[in-house]
This record gives structure tokens, C-alpha cells and sequence, in this order.
């Protein structure tokens, strides 16, 4: 795992301390080596930090050449079945001086093009620049495990694994987008393409650019859509197979996966929380390793939110080799001033402050770690996907129907986003069941309050689909997963040093799960039905059968009594000045004033907090 950036500036001869300055901000990316590339007339720079997995040895050194130093690569993450490639691609001549994935990936792009995405199994972003058609080819992997920021100028291209590096450039000037900031607090994220800035992108998953350096051209292209791919495995769904012929393939597809994400030249664990995901790749890579594998778990002192124990057990049963940290508060309040440096955007899912925290553990002992991310919505695990099926009939229901039904519904227990969506139904102010389980943090009514004169943009289209829990599970494959949740843990354990990787997410899995019926992961009230019958084979049903939780830390009692302070300084006018054209003052005073009286939840008010912080740390010295 490594960090890069890459600068082609056609105006003037780059400086060579300015790349390296550029490159060293995401010196956490890549600890191990350094390197620059310099063109001969200095218009063209490549900087790299190298995070050493793959063959130790000085030839996985990057920038990389092709040898007659007519191509050049950058490359972040991994593609598993680089062995595979290379045979094929030696066999058509090709000759190599390491034994890495990296050389792979650049003599696959001189032999195919952009084609050579299709052969890739694998988490990736990586740059490609062919200094005979002056030409700049950059991609990243389907799934948008691995990210790729880039800002285009009138004779120039910039990108870079993180927004820092463009951030550190002297003539750069960043232009914060207003319409992005009423993203950011609907969502708590911000999905690609935008960001926060107006001048910067961000490639979406399984998207490819070109880059001509002769016209200053930019062409860009879709390799891998995951609603594309939906609707071409629900076609195959016509051939009936039985449920135990579509374990077995599973089992298959997962073994592979998760052999795959074994390859290592350096020591490797998993993190293991005790629930079904991570239970059933550490269960996996336990059946396919002759050697012990190594799992880790953090747990907190509050019973609440601790789930050590059943990691534990999990552990215990599959005999690895456990290590867990129970975090007190302490640890875990210092890292909170610590989440501007590692998310270059506002981001506001609290899990992250826990992910990293278990990263930092994993990191003492390994330098890989495998995690259990997808399984929810590849397989349908979250709870509301259940709840849309019982609460569709609401849709049909005249308004004044709708109202009570809703204020009837918002009484009873369940899950958090069922539960808001009840609440606003109540009021009338919510008509789309599908739209508001979207993971809203603030609601339409709200935000038009909140940022008058910044109106609704439009979002994606949603997949196609009869059945609204397959849209649902599609929508939050396309934005939820790789916005918020492969987000959260590229740049928290990358802060670490850490490369953390995700079988689960194997593309050919995912094509799995799409073709799979609704009726194998939602059946009978059960959640990833499939995928829990495959794990009852390796670990006992009562040892991972229990309600579904989050990944998280009692954030809302800490905002109101130890980190009270961190809330009136970050939601004052003063603290939000960046945002003060297009936010009304009065909404926020009256929302955080109602939460720290014990009203509401925390979400919103986190959520300023962290676009408070993150201006702060990124924006206030401009």
C-alpha cells in the first residue's frame, strides 16, 4: 500500500522540492521508500512513497520504468493475481526485473491499454504516463477500495492518492463548493465525483481518465458500474440452481478471495469483531493457511458498545493468535483532533475514530489486515433492508393516513433509520421510503433552513430494479460503501501505516451476490441468509447469532459532558466562518443547543463539528 502523486504542468518546469514536499504529506502512506521523476524538460513529476509489501527488494522502488524509460507508473494497492498476468503477458514477450505487481500492472497497460482493467483482480488507483504520445492514463479499482484525487488546469493535470498533496502546492487555490457542503450534511460524507472544493475531483469507482497532453484533453470512462453489472447478473437469475449448489459456489468464490489476500512478504492478520463478515474471512483464511493466523480486537469498558467478548470467542474457536486493547476514553477523545489530518474532506462517521484505533494495534504486530467490510450490502445485513419490506404499504397511504401511521410507527422500537424515516412521515415531510433509508443525517426541510440559497442537487440515479430492497442495496453499493465506509478505513489505517484489504469485495463476489435471488439474503426475517448458513460450517451458530451492531463509541454521552467544550467552540460563528455566506447561524445555535439538552441525537451536530475542524486544519491559514 503506498501514496502518490502525479503533476504534469506544461507551463513551466515543475520544482523538484515543491514534488517532494507535495509527496511527503502522505508520508503515513508510505513509510518505507521514497522516489521522484522528473522528465528531461521538468514538465512532467511523479512522486512516490512506498509502503513495502510486495518483493522487499530495491526493484519494487517507484516511479517505475519500463526499462527504455518511455512509460512510467505510480500505483497504490494491490492486484492479486499479478502471477497469472505476468505468465500471460510473458508469454507474449514480455520480460521482467522484479517480482511485484507493479511492473505487472505497467507492462499489462503497454500490452492492452485501458483494457488491461478487465484482467485485474485487486484494489488499485495508479497513474501511467507515456512520454512518447505525451499521454496520462489513470483508473481505480471497481470498488473504490483504493482513492484518487485530480484537479485539471488549462496546460496542466494534477493527482494524487489524497487531497494533501494538491492542497501543498504554492500556486494552487482552492475554492471551497457551496452545493457539495449540503452533500456533505445530508450524507455525513461526500461522494465521488465531488469534493469539498469546487476545482478538485475524485475519480468514482471503476472509472479510467485520459489525460492528452498535446490538446489538454480529458476523457473519461466507466470500466465497472455496479448498476450496470446488477442488471446483467439479474438476467442469469432465469437459470434456477438450488440453494445448496449456490453455497457451494460461494464457498468456492470466498476461499479464492480471501487466498488471494494472503499474499504477503510481510506478517498479515485480520480484524476480527465477532460478527459474521469478519468472523467468516478470518474462519476462511484459517482453512486455507498452514500457518497461525494472527486476529485483533479493541473493546470499551462500556458494556453498551463492547463487543470484545464475542470476538473473542470467535478467536478462541478458530484457535488464532488474539490480540485485543481495551480503549479507555482517554485514547479514544485523542484521537478525535486527530481526524482532520487523516480525512482531507469533511467526514463524520463516527466509527472512524474506533477504526483507527484498531489499526494502530494491528500496526505494532503487522504490516497487512484483512477486513470483513461488504458483507451488509453485498448480502443484505442491515436491518432496514427488512424494514422496507414492512413498511411499504405506507407508500400507498393518502396523507392524513401517512401521518398516523407514521406517528403510531415512531413509538414503537426498531432500527435508527426506520425510526427516522417513521418520525418524519409523521410530519409529512418525507415521501420516498427508499429515498430517506438513504442514511440522511439531515433532512430536506432541514437543510433548506440550514443553508438557505444552496438548493437540492441531483444525486445518481438509483438502480433499476421491481424490488426496492435490491435498489436500496445497490444505491448503498454505489455511494454508502465506497464513500463512507472503504473511506473510513483507507484513511484510517493508512494513518497507521497499515494496509488493510477486503475479500469480501473480490469483484467476481460481488457478481456473485447480484445474481443471487432476495430470497437467500433477506429470508424469513434473517439477515445474509446465505452467508450465515456458509459460516455455521466453520464457526457455531451461537457463537455469531445476535442482533447486528455498528462499529461504535458512545460519541453523543462525550459531546455532552467531556467534549461539551469541543462542541460550543467548533459550532460557534467564529469556528464556521469558511461557511458563514451560505449557513444561517441561528439554525445551528438552535440545534446544538436542543442536543446538548438531551433532544435529538448527535449526527447533526457532529456533523458541524467535523466541517468546523476540518476548515480549521485545512482551510483557515488560506
Amino acid at each position: 500500500m503506498c501514496g502518490f502523486v502525479t503533476w504534469v504542468n506544461l507551463e513551466r518546469p515543475i520544482d523538484p522540492m515543491l514534488l517532494e514536499n507535495m509527496r511527503d504529506t502522505i508520508v503515513h502512506r508510505g513509510p518505507d521508500d521514497a522516489g521522484i521523476y522528473l522528465s528531461r524538460d521538468g514538465l512532467v513529476g511523479l512522486g512516490f512513497r512506498r509502503l513495502s509489501i510486495i518483493d522487499l527488494s530495491p526493484a519494487g522502488h517507484q516511479p517505475m520504468s519500463d526499462g527504455a524509460e518511455r512509460y512510467w507508473i505510480v500505483f497504490n494497492g494491490e492486484v492479486y493475481n499479478f502471477r497469472e498476468i505476468r505468465a500471460e503477458l510473458e508469454a507474449r514477450s514480455h520480460r521482467f526485473t522484479s517480482n511485484t505487481d507493479t511492473e505487472v500492472v505497467l507492462h499489462a497497460y503497454m500490452e492492452w491499454g485501458r483494457d488491461c482493467l478487465e484482467h485485474f483482480i485487486g484494489m488499485f488507483a495508479f497513474a501511467v504516463w507515456d512520454e512518447a504520445e505525451r499521454r496520462l492514463f489513470a483508473a481505480r479499482d471497481r470498488m473504490g477500495i483504493k482513492p484518487l484525487y485530480y484537479t485539471v488546469e488549462p496546460r496542466g493535470i494534477c493527482l494524487a492518492s489524497e487531497l494533501k498533496p494538491i492542497l501543498a502546492r504554492t500556486d494552487f487555490q482552492p475554492q471551497l463548493n457551496p452545493a457539495v457542503l449540503r452533500r456533505y450534511l445530508e450524507l455525513g460524507y461526500i461522494p465521488a465525483p465531488m469534493t469539498i472544493l469546487e476545482n478538485v475531483r475524485k475519480l468514482i469507482a471503476g472509472e479510467w481518465l485520459e489525460w492528452d497532453g498535446h490538446t489538454g484533453v480529458l476523457t473519461r470512462g466507466r470500466y465497472w458500474d455496479v448498476a450496470r453489472v446488477f442488471e446483467e447478473e439479474v438476467e442469469s437469475r432465469k437459470r434456477a440452481r438450488s440453494e445448496g449448489e449456490l453455497m457451494e459456489e460461494l464457498d468456492g468464490l470466498l476461499k479464492d478471495a480471501v487466498r488471494y489476500r494472503l499474499i504477503s512478504d510481510v506478517p498479515l492478520g485480520i480484524f476480527l469483531s465477532g460478527g459474521l463478515d469478519s468472523s467468516i474471512v478470518t474462519a476462511l483464511a484459517r482453512a486455507g493457511s498452514s500457518g497461525r493466523i494472527r486476529t485483533f480486537s479493541i473493546g470499551f469498558s462500556d458494556t453498551e458498545y463492547d463487543e470484545a467478548e464475542h470476538a473473542r470467542a470467535v478467536a478462541r474457536h478458530l484457535q488464532t493468535d488474539h490480540t485485543e486493547l481495551y480503549v479507555s476514553p482517554g485514547e479514544a477523545l485523542a484521537t478525535i483532533p486527530r481526524l482532520p489530518e487523516f480525512y482531507d474532506e469533511p467526514f463524520a462517521d463516527p466509527s472512524a475514530i474506533p477504526t483507527h484505533i484498531v489499526s494502530r494495534l494491528a500496526r505494532r504486530h503487522v504490516t497487512v489486515a484483512l477486513s470483513g467490510d461488504g458483507g451488509d450490502e453485498l448480502f443484505g445485513g442491515y436491518l432496514f433492508y427488512l424494514w422496507m419490506r414492512k413498511w411499504l404499504w405506507v407508500d400507498l397511504l393518502p396523507p392524513t393516513a401517512r401521518h398516523l401511521a407514521g406517528a403510531l410507527g415512531s413509538r414503537s422500537p426498531g432500527n435508527t433509520r426506520a425510526q427516522r424515516w417513521l418520525e418524519a412521515m409523521a410530519q409529512q415531510d418525507v415521501p420516498d421510503l427508499a429515498q430517506y433509508l438513504a442514511k440522511p443525517v439531515w433532512r430536506p426541510n432541514e437543510l433548506d433552513r440550514l443553508l438557505p440559497g444552496i438548493p437540492e442537487g441531483n444525486g445518481r440515479p438509483p438502480a433499476r430494479s421491481r424490488n426496492p430492497q435490491e435498489a436500496m442495496m445497490v444505491r448503498d453499493l454505489e455511494w454508502f460503501l465506497p464513500e463512507d465506509l472503504l473511506t473510513k478505513v483507507d484513511r484510517a489505517s493508512m494513518a497507521a501505516s497499515l494496509e488493510a484489504r477486503v475479500p469480501l469485495l473480490d469483484h467476481r463476489v460481488v457478481r456473485f451476490a447480484m445474481r443471487l435471488p432476495v430470497g437467500l439474503k433477506l429470508h424469513n426475517g434473517i439477515t445474509k441468509y446465505l452467508l450465515r448458513q456458509l459460516l455455521y460450517r466453520y464457526v457455531p451458530p451461537e457463537l455469531v447469532d445476535r442482533p447486528k451492531r455498528g462499529f461504535e463509541i458512545p460519541l453523543d454521552r462525550w459531546l455532552r459532558a467531556e467534549l461539551r467544550g469541543l462542541v460550543e467552540q467548533y459550532t460557534s460563528s467564529e469556528s464556521l466562518r469558511p461557511f458563514m455566506q451560505w449557513m444561517n447561524p441561528k439554525t445551528v445555535d438552535a440545534e446544538t443547543g436542543r442536543f446538548l439538552e438531551g433532544k435529538g441525537t448527535y449526527q447533526r451536530t457532529w456533523s458541524i463539528v467535523v466541517l468546523a475542524m476540518w476548515a480549521e486544519h485545512h482551510f483557515a491559514h488560506r
